[in-house]
């Protein structure tokens, strides 16, 4: 996750874990990019992904704002597995909102994960019964 995460070669990682591991396939790697640190941070602090209410009961409203072209808008569990795929698909710039059904969900922490283009971002979202 390190290496697709924060586009870290495996060198670096090996050297930060002290070993190798497997890798987890939860971040889309096509994001990173082999720019400057300064390049890399200027959208930084930028939120493109809110949810209200959030803590919910029952449904949440995610709201994006996409720079256009694909979009993948997805909820994972703790472990990290894929429960929703909200969105995924072409959208064009601007923001959107989209309700997150989740009834059949058991209560616990959930993460919303918004891609678009280089851009990835990630929320809590924490369901209460």
């Amino acid at each position: 996750m390190l290496r697709d995460w924060f586009c870290l070669t495996q060198t670096d990682v090996d050297t930060v874990l002290l070993n190798t591991y497997q890798p987890l396939a939860v971040v889309d790697p096509a994001g990173c990019l082999g720019i400057g640190i300064h390049e890399a941070n200027q959208g930084a602090g930028i939120s493109l992904l809110d949810a209200y209410p959030n803590p919910f009961t029952e449904r949440t409203t995610i709201t994006f704002t996409s720079e256009g072209g694909r979009v993948a808008l997805h909820v994972f569990d703790e472990q990290g597995r894929v429960v929703k795929v909200l969105r995924n698909e072409d959208l064009p710039i601007g923001t959107s909102s989209w309700i997150a059904m989740t009834g059949d969900q058991p209560a616990g922490v959930y993460y919303c994960r918004l891609q678009n283009g280089r851009k990835q971002q990630m929320k809590s979202l924490l369901k209460v019964r």
